[in-house]
């Protein structure tokens, strides 16, 4: 091979030389190659963590989310079971209440009353009822009881006793039996017009009769019932 000498213009650098510069070259590009592809590797490493990162709190937030639920539920579930127990107890209250007033009206109840009574379903201000004489005598005989199933109150205008009041009428008591109401006023008995004390004293006579009607006034209208003594 012929090599040109230095001061030419064609000048070529000996083989070796060309060699030398190529390994030099190739090495160069090598180590550019590998630190492109280290620093790639690190920006994926950054990146990758970076989505590492953002998962695990994600996660942490879930978990959060997931907790305070939980915490919701339980709070939940004990408010409603109090609830159910405040219903239970209220329910249990109301429960001895009428059992409380079922034994005070069976207190003041006059045994047999329920047997011995009996009204029509009629609809309207007149009614029939039908007593037991057994029954009426021994009511007869202890009129006080009816104070106690019943309140009687002299209804009065201008000083003058129109006729007697019912409140408190009890369940089970005679005045029930009868479809007697609370503010049911009586007026009159039979032939007995209630106006005075002492015109009651002779009520119980009347029902000594077979039938007897009782006269009275119920919200403004009046209202009779024919009580049939058997």
């Amino acid at each position: 091979m012929t090599t040109a000498h230095p001061g030419s213009q064609c000048y070529a650098p000996p083989v070796r030389a060309q060699r030398a510069l190529l390994t030099v070259g190739l090495a160069a590009l090598s180590g550019c190659a590998h630190a492109k592809t280290v620093a790639a590797l690190e920006a994926s490493n950054l990146e990758m963590q970076a989505q590492l990162d953002e998962l695990q709190a994600e996660v942490a937030a879930s978990q959060a989310a997931l907790e305070a639920t939980t915490q919701a539920l339980a709070l939940l579930t004990a408010e409603r079971e109090a609830r159910e127990q405040a219903e239970r107890e209220h329910q249990a209250e109301l429960e001895a209440r009428r059992l409380e007033r079922q034994q005070n009206a069976n207190r003041y109840a006059i045994e047999g009353a329920d047997q011995a009574i009996a009204c029509d379903d009629s609809v309207g201000n007149e009614w029939s009822c039908t007593v037991q004489r057994e029954f009426l005598n021994r009511v007869v005989a202890d009129p006080g009881v009816l104070h106690r199933q019943a309140r009687i109150v002299p209804s009065q205008r201008d000083g003058q006793t129109r006729g007697y009041k019912l409140y408190g009428i009890r369940r089970g008591s005679v005045p029930k039996l009868l479809r007697l109401k609370n503010g049911d006023m009586i007026t009159a008995v039979g032939e007995t017009e209630l106006s005075s004390i002492d015109a009651t004293m002779g009520v119980w006579v009347e029902f000594r009769a077979e039938r007897v009607e009782i006269r009275g006034v119920r919200k403004a209208n009046d209202f009779r019932i024919t009580l049939t003594v058997e």
